[in-house]
């Protein structure tokens, strides 16, 4: 039998027949370029699919922008759908693709509804809210805000579901329970509905976004399945590259670096199969679960887990490998039968792929997995065989230590071959009727309960509700107000933080993530960004707020490049800064979108924008306060130095000095009130 060769380190192409392995792996510097262009392949590759789709964003946002401002933003706003509104939830909803999308709609619909239900039986029991005097009222609201607020902390639902529930209660109309009198004229207390109301508007805002929101996927579409489809391919190609490799390199009689390639190539394949898992997840909203491709896509991911986890010691094992006189005698008689295994496998791996490729699987596919799967057996017993007689045979000699290796390599590719042959059963028996049930249902399971959680649970829920009490309350000179409503003459009082303003809860749950670390360098991430996002969009709509045709097509090309940009970073920037990103174009767009005003800004319109900001700043700072006293445990506390002796023995030198500082800190805050208290101004 002739020899096989394997493509070499960092090629793309499928098994050829050439040089020998020894003899390939000869050229170190070639087997690294090939590696380094495979990478940076990958690299623009991953460039230009986040450009292209953050392009196809901004390109769908700002057509719908233009179309807001031909038919002017504050017509739509009286007819009840704020163009402002209604882009701001298109860029909280949109994911990378269709099923993402389709994903975030679902679950924010859920959300928004739990908010709206509590909200208009709270509103139906008590049409008229708290008037200042019905302290009953009051502490029922204040009840139901703080029990709905822990409730969805507590429970370990999915996050966008949290994300909207809080946004648009405690972080929204929440606020119209516990102040005097409400607002909003289309009030549906005492049970009424009203698509103008406040709670019911949103969520019909909600759903127009959302239809606007499938579309941007829908033309050109742009599928979860199809992306993660195609991950899936790529990772078992890998995989398969990965076992070739190895068996070719297990098969030398010298050790080489090889093994440091294959390993580190090996090891990033866990990464990738994450990936191709969450396209595979968001897909499953795409079809309901009900796709022939999804479906064989699915089994093949469950394959490739169950192989990589399989796999992964056997890397070891042949990295430990001394290729003494035993391993080269053993090969001597197990190389070919071992090849033979191992190419087998990768004939109805290949096979597998081109079945899941299409989403069917031919009566031709079906017989040629057949014939191979009846081959494996055969194959097997020779290479066991083969062991037996490398050992003398059975009972001759005891299997010695310097070929356990050995036998643990035949054994886990004997094992790697069945549980690919085990899964080419299931599709050569596929009839394309297993349908819903056969890719799973993610919807099942939407609450579940984890003990672990209630430590954060508690806290972020007390810091959420500080910040909303904070705003309820608001930061104003209490005696200045007396004191001009006793005597109502020269300039009127103004608060620092307004009173009844739902800004710092809003702000706290577009930040609140669970595994945000309480430091300072994360706050001033925090307040860096967001800040950002609403001066640059505060900025814009000063200079193009006007409602001239001129500023009113400008403001449409700055939505373009604000969204495009903001989307890139979203699809292709850093862990860090992905999350974050997204929200941050919705807020800057949902600013610039505002309704237009030919009447120049006075103190009033720039006192509401300073204490826009100023609401942030508290917000954020209120959050790290909590992240900071009752987070994870500080870096310091959990370092040591090389010998093993804790940080904490240095705590008494440094205790004074913490003391006097905190003691300066509380005199100097104490100061500073009772200096601001003289400015009624403030």
């Amino acid at each position: 039998m002739a020899k096989d060769s394997y493509k070499p380190l960092g090629g793309q192409k499928d098994i050829e027949d050439g040089e020998e392995s020894s003899e390939a792996s000869g050229s170190d510097d070639d087997g690294a370029l090939t590696k380094l262009q495979g990478h940076l392949a990958d690299a623009r590759d991953g460039f230009v699919v986040s450009h292209k789709t953050a392009l196809q964003v901004a390109c769908w946002v700002t057509i719908w922008a233009a179309v807001a401002v031909y038919y002017r933003r504050s017509t739509l706003t009286e007819k009840g759908f704020s163009a402002s509104l209604i882009l701001c939830n298109v860029l909280f909803q949109v994911g990378s693709d269709m099923g993402s999308t389709v994903k975030n709609i679902y679950y924010g619909l859920i959300g928004q509804v739990i908010a709206w239900f509590v909200y208009w039986v709270f509103m139906g029991f008590f049409p008229e809210g708290y008037d200042g005097e019905n302290t009953g009222v009051l502490y029922a609201a204040l009840a139901v805000i703080s029990l709905f607020t822990f409730g969805l902390i507590f429970l370990k639902i999915d996050e966008t579901v949290r994300f909207w529930a809080l946004i648009s209660f405690t972080g929204g109309f929440a606020m119209n329970m516990v102040k005097p009198g409400v607002e909003n004229e289309h009030s549906t207390g005492g049970f009424k509905l009203d698509y103008r109301g406040t709670a019911e508007n949103g969520i019909i805002l909600f759903v127009v976004a959302g239809v606007l929101s499938t579309l941007i996927f829908a033309i050109p579409p742009i599928l979860s399945l199809d992306r993660g489809q195609k991950r899936v391919v790529i990772v078992l190609k890998k995989l398969k590259q990965n076992i070739q490799e190895l068996n070719t390199y297990y098969a030398r009689d010298t050790a080489g670096l090889d093994i440091v390639s294959i390993k580190e190539n090996f090891a990033l394949l866990t990464k990738e199969l994450e990936e191709a898992e969450a396209y595979g997840q968001a897909s499953w909203y795409e079809s309901l679960g009900s796709s022939s491709r999804l479906l064989l896509t699915t089994k093949l991911t469950s394959l490739i887990r169950d192989l990589i986890e399989t796999a992964r010691p056997l890397f070891n094992i042949v990295a430990e490998e001394d290729f003494g006189p035993s391993h080269s005698a053993m090969m001597k008689h197990i190389k070919t039968p071992m090849t033979n295994v191992v190419d087998s496998t990768i004939r109805m791996v290949e096979m597998l792929i081109d079945a899941c490729e299409d989403g069917s699987v031919s009566k031709d596919e079906k017989a040629n997995l057949k014939a191979e799967i009846d081959k494996m057996p055969g194959l097997v017993d020779a290479l066991q065989q083969k062991v037996k007689a490398a050992q003398g045979g059975v009972g001759n000699k005891k299997i010695q230590e310097e070929v356990l290796g050995e036998h643990y390599v035949v054994l886990t590719i004997c094992y790697l071959a069945q549980m690919v042959q085990d899964q080419s059963k299931f599709f050569i028996n596929y009839t394309g009727r297993e349908g819903l049930m056969g890719c799973g249902n993610p919807l099942l399971g939407l609450f579940t309960y984890d003990k672990g959680d209630i430590r954060w649970a508690a806290t972020a829920t007390l810091c959420l509700l500080v910040n909303f009490f904070i705003g309820y309350r608001g930061w104003c000179d209490d005696a200045a107000l007396e004191a001009y409503e006793a005597n109502p003459t020269g300039e009127a009082p103004v608060c620092f933080i307004n009173k009844y303003t739902a800004g710092l809860a809003n702000i706290n749950v577009i930040l609140m993530s669970r595994y945000s670390g309480g430091t300072l360098k994360a706050a001033l991430e925090r307040v860096a960004a967001v800040v950002f996002a609403s001066v640059v969009g505060q900025i814009g709509f000063v200079a193009l707020g006007w409602c001239a045709d001129f500023t009113r097509m400008l403001t449409v090309v700055v939505v373009f490049f604000v969204t495009w940009g903001f989307m890139y970073f979203t699809y292709d920037g850093s862990e860090s800064s992905k999350g974050i990103a997204q929200r941050l174009a919705a807020i800057t767009v949902s600013s610039l979108m505002s309704d237009c005003s030919d009447e120049s800004g006075t103190a009033v319109t720039y006192s509401s924008s300073y204490h826009s900001l100023s609401e942030i700043i508290l917000g954020v700072l209120v959050m790290t306060l909590f992240d900071t006293l009752f987070g994870d445990k500080p870096a310091a506390t959990q370092a040591t130095f090389p010998d093993g002796v804790s940080l904490a023995i240095f705590l008494p030198i440094f205790l004074p000095s913490i003391y006097l500082s905190v003691c300066l800190s509380l005199y100097l805050s104490i100061y500073l009130s009772i200096y601001l208290s003289n400015y009624p101004s403030i």
